[in-house]
């Protein structure tokens, strides 16, 4: 089967590297992947890819541009690109992730046969497109196979005719937990991670600091991410007096070791589509904490394998990284049913959920 992936780009992001590692999957079926970019500026990826992938881009000059002839002028010279990169590789279904790229994939191939399934990667309740492409969303999501989704709150969303055609696939867990974690009598660190932008909400997470450190002078909290907000939150560490025990330390690619040092793991986010992050701390067992949105609330259940706060609720929060980090047994009984609850999102269940769906989509090319 030929498959072919559009995204915007390969940076480090979630939804990249969902895609990175299904395409190396797929590969691992013995199918012909392509991968397309839309908005990069070379054909690079954050995440391994197998060699085997070919991996291609939309070429555009002054893509850029904030001249509004211009930006209409790259529209639909990406619309005719894509379009034309999808035809002379004739793949027997195409898929798509990310809202915009999925407006402009359906544009893209308007007329050309191939089933098209797009995916969504962030709960569209709160986040927010363009209201031109809201509208299209509307109107063109019912053209596609199948549109995936990731959570029950982003299913809800859709209108009945675009639920008809939608499925629900959450992410993968991607770490297969190799030793027994030993939670700590005397904990020293806490982590997160994720961009450093408003809908991951650190400035909550930093602001219940003070109240920590009081009982806790000598815990470090470390913040693996880059974004918008990095000068921001840098000068509320600042004026909080916190350098000597919250620092922003970039982007890992070796996330999996924090993990396994951490003795807490807090995710603060306004909304998630489906959180990475969660998924990957509960998997190493490490005690966690996340706001109660959509995503998080759809792993963890408050008290049995981890903590749940209201959104932006900065006391509630404190008071429950000091109750857990005073509560051995707790951080414990929590470790144990963090790595049960993850088994669900296996890595090759997962994946074959993908596979079985591309072949059903690919099937209806054939049939023609």
């Amino acid at each position: 089967m030929k498959i072919t992936l559009v995204i915007s780009s390969l940076g480090p992001g979630g939804s990249e590297r969902v895609l990175s590692e299904l395409a190396n999957y797929l590969v691992t079926k013995n199918h012909v992947v392509t991968i397309i970019l839309l908005s990069a500026t070379k054909k690079v990826s954050f995440y391994s890819l197998n060699p085997k992938i070919i991996l291609k881009k939309v070429n555009l000059k002054s893509e850029n541009s904030t001249k509004i002839f211009q930006r209409i002028i790259n529209f639909l010279l990406r619309n005719y690109y894509l379009r034309k990169l999808i035809a002379d590789n004739l793949p027997d279904v195409v898929l798509s992730f990310i809202d915009i790229t999925n407006i402009t994939t359906l544009l893209a191939m308007k007329g050309i046969k191939i089933p098209i399934i797009v995916s969504e990667r962030a709960d569209p309740n709160h986040h927010k497109i363009p209201k031109i492409y809201s509208w299209l969303r509307n109107n063109l999501y019912s053209d596609s196979y199948r549109v995936v989704v990731q959570t029950k709150s982003s299913l809800d969303f859709f209108s009945s005719k675009i639920k008809k055609k939608s499925i629900i696939i959450p992410n993968p867990n991607r770490y297969v937990q190799k030793f027994e974690r030993k939670i700590s009598r005397n904990p020293r660190l806490i982590i997160s991670t994720g961009r450093l932008a408003e809908q991951k909400d650190y400035e909550t997470l930093i602001k219940t600091m003070p109240k920590v450190i009081t009982k806790y002078p000598n815990l470090i909290l470390k913040i693996y991410g880059k974004g918008s907000l990095e000068e921001k939150l840098k000068e509320l560490i600042y004026s909080l007096k916190l350098q000597k025990n919250v620092f922003l330390c970039g982007v890992t690619k070796n996330i999996e070791k924090s993990l396994t040092e951490a003795d807490l793991f807090v995710l603060p986010s306004i909304y998630e589509g489906f959180p990475n992050a969660l998924l990957e701390a509960m998997s190493t067992g490490l005690p966690c904490i996340a706001s109660d949105c959509s995503g998080n609330n759809d792993i963890i259940e408050h008290n049995l394998n981890g903590k749940l706060f209201k959104v932006k609720d900065i006391n509630t929060l404190s008071n429950l990284i000091l109750e857990l980090l005073g509560d051995y047994k707790g951080r414990k009984r929590i470790s144990v049913e963090s790595k049960k609850k993850v088994l669900m999102y296996d890595r090759d269940n997962i994946f074959s959920q993908w596979n079985k769906l591309l072949t059903e989509a690919s099937l209806q090319t054939r049939s023609k």
